[in-house]
């Protein structure tokens, strides 16, 4: 099987080329090269717990495709400071701290410390 490589990635050759006004069904990898369609090489899939995407380069007469590491975003702001607080505070838990922070104020002192300093942290 024969490919061509553009911007979006590679594409099938046609099962019959169009050369010169006349219609070509070959398998000859010489007129399939001179029409920029290659042989694909695949490299294999790294076997590590990371995410990679396909990456595809013409080397040698052919098409290589190899793998390009997708570098973990880091998450945003709130999302690492909601993530340390169900660490320690379930949702309920937090509800219902806030719902007594009248009748048990040393409770919620030290809840809303502790959020205050993750926040910080976070920063």
């Amino acid at each position: 099987m024969f490919y061509k490589l553009t911007e979006k990635g590679i594409e099938k050759a046609p099962k019959i080329l169009y050369i010169n006004g006349n219609h070509v069904f070959t398998s000859s990898e010489k007129i399939h090269n001179e029409n920029g369609y290659y042989r694909l090489e695949e490299l294999p899939y790294p076997q590590d717990n990371c995410a990679y995407k396909p990456v595809y380069s013409l080397q040698d007469n052919a098409i290589v495709k190899a793998w390009e590491r997708i570098e973990p975003q880091p998450l945003p702001y709130k999302d690492r400071v909601i993530a340390r607080i169900r660490e320690i505070y379930s949702v309920d838990d937090e509800l219902a701290i806030l719902r007594q922070r009248d009748t048990k104020p040393e409770e919620f002192l030290a809840y809303n410390s502790l959020i205050e300093k993750i926040k910080g942290e976070e920063k």
